[in-house]
């Protein structure tokens, strides 16, 4: 595999999307939408990123903390805690039915954007 074929569209279209949800009026079913939406984000960036790193020749299975670990060693990302914080929030996603844990989960979505940008950035760059 190399680094041209990894496919940026899906990410980029999950990211679009969820910027699109967080620019409406919150209500619950806003919140909701931007959580599916969060879940999108952080699962493609991870799957992209693994593409990535295999094409640099990082071939063995790697976690979603350990891939974002590994970005951040190559300087594709400049933050792994801020990734490492948004799994750990995707993975509350699916106790979302607690008020609590999706207004966390919610929180965790607004804060994302810069870091997917980020993310989309340095993989062209790298392409």
């Amino acid at each position: 595999m190399e680094k041209s074929d990894i496919q940026l569209g899906e990410l980029k279209r999950a990211i679009t999307r969820l910027k699109e949800a967080l620019s409406l009026p919150k209500d619950d079913i806003v919140r909701d939408s931007v959580i599916q939406r969060f879940e999108f984000t952080v699962e493609l960036s991870w799957k992209v990123l693994q593409r990535y790193l295999k094409a640099s020749g990082i071939s063995e299975t790697l976690s979603p903390k350990n891939t974002f670990r590994e970005a951040a060693k190559l300087g594709i990302i400049s933050d792994a805690e801020a990734w490492l914080r948004f799994i750990d929030a995707r993975n509350l996603s699916s106790h979302t039915y607690k008020e609590s844990l999706a207004e966390e989960v919610y929180a965790s979505a607004r804060a994302i954007p810069p870091y997917a940008d980020q993310l989309i950035q340095s993989l062209e760059r790298e392409a």
